[in-house]
């Protein structure tokens, strides 16, 4: 986190989640901006920083959301995204199974919880 946070010192639009709530307070902009920064393409130091395994990248994503690092928790996100892109949701589920070492059982009592965002109304 150190590394990614040296490296991107100078950047203007990288805010912690309270710099960019007291900056926007009051506007419209929080959600446009988040919209606009999804579509953006990821720096190629990003890239190549993120390109470690998936323990990693979700311990990375643990510290942002910790220290609130929007800009690193937003690009790892961006990577989980497209790590998953394309993947069934037992594909995940496996994934996520190596990872977190989750039994069948705690797997279907998160599905239970939240199967109604796989559902298409």
């Amino acid at each position: 986190m150190v590394q990614w946070m040296r490296h991107h010192k100078d950047d203007t639009d990288i805010y912690t989640e309270s710099e960019e709530n007291e900056a926007k307070e009051g506007t419209d902009e929080c959600d446009e901006n988040r919209t606009q920064n999804a579509s953006n393409e990821i720096d190629p130091w990003d890239v190549e920083f993120l390109d470690v395994d998936l323990s990693t990248i979700l311990d990375l994503i643990n510290g942002a959301a910790f220290l609130k690092v929007k800009g690193l928790f937003d690009i790892c996100c961006m990577k989980i995204y497209t790590l998953n892109k394309g993947k069934s949701s037992e594909e995940i589920r496996s994934m996520l199974r190596e990872r977190c070492n989750f039994k069948e059982d705690k797997l279907q009592q998160i599905s239970k919880k939240y199967e109604w965002l796989a559902r298409n109304d």
